[in-house]
């Protein structure tokens, strides 16, 4: 897979207003035995900002992303493992595109804490998912463009530094609402529900030269096309 890029930016400032516009195209270019393509996309973006009074600030920003599907959603290789319960991907998979809307407060305080809010809505079109469908008494697993799907939700993010700079602590909630179109093919009904997600980054100085880090997760239940994801969890420690 080949992505050929061009970005451009444009940004200014006037007294506490500030702004950005930006439009990156790419091509991109995807070769594989007997099944070669290419698709060119244009990604715009905005950002806008305003500084306020006490170390407050207002952002509001758009921009448009790309997710391409992964070397092995698009090999067609059959696994047959399990002769009744077969697998590959799909050649013919196309990127998911998103158009993100954006609202962000942000406060700082001199010592190094830092806390910021956003509400935000996603709209995303060409959903990748992962299927399955009995065929003749073999159950088959595959990948498809199967819907568009919309999210809507607020993130809180707090930013802290402790024991004179020594500890950093960064730590992230994130609370939403999650619509999947339908597909008639698989006879998946419309779905929507509620989520959230939390994380917690802790770094510590042990001494020069010397850093320790402890990262906790978790992940809610959460839909997919054919049923739903328990939760998950996990911690590291580095």
């Amino acid at each position: 897979e080949n992505i050929f890029a061009a970005y451009s930016t444009y940004s200014h400032k006037l007294a506490d207003f500030s702004f950005q516009v930006g439009l990156r195209a790419e091509q991109t270019i995807t070769e594989a035995e007997g099944k070669n393509r290419s698709y060119f996309n244009v990604f715009p973006s905005l950002f806008l900002s305003q500084s306020l009074v006490g170390n407050n600030e207002l952002q509001l920003n758009y921009t448009s992303r790309i997710n391409r599907p992964r070397g092995w959603q698009l090999n067609d290789f059959v696994n047959r493992t399990d002769e009744l319960n077969i697998s590959y991907g799909n050649p013919d998979l196309m990127p998911e595109l998103t158009n993100a809307f954006e609202f962000n407060y942000i406060k700082t305080w001199e010592s190094g804490h830092t806390f910021s809010t956003s509400l935000y809505y996603r709209m995303t079109t060409d959903v990748v998912e992962r299927v399955r469908k009995l065929q003749a008494e073999v159950m088959e697993t595959t990948y498809r463009n199967l819907t568009s799907s919309q999210s809507a939700g607020t993130e809180f993010v707090v930013k802290n530094r402790f024991l004179k700079s020594k500890l950093d602590l960064t730590s992230t909630l994130n609370t939403y609402y999650y619509a999947l179109a339908g597909n008639a093919e698989y006879q998946i009904p419309d779905t929507e529900n509620f989520s959230w997600n939390a994380r917690v980054n802790a770094n510590y100085i042990i001494k020069k030269g010397f850093t320790s880090q402890l990262t906790a997760y978790y992940r809610a239940p959460q839909l997919i096309a054919q049923g739903s994801q328990e939760h998950m969890y996990g911690v590291d420690l580095g």
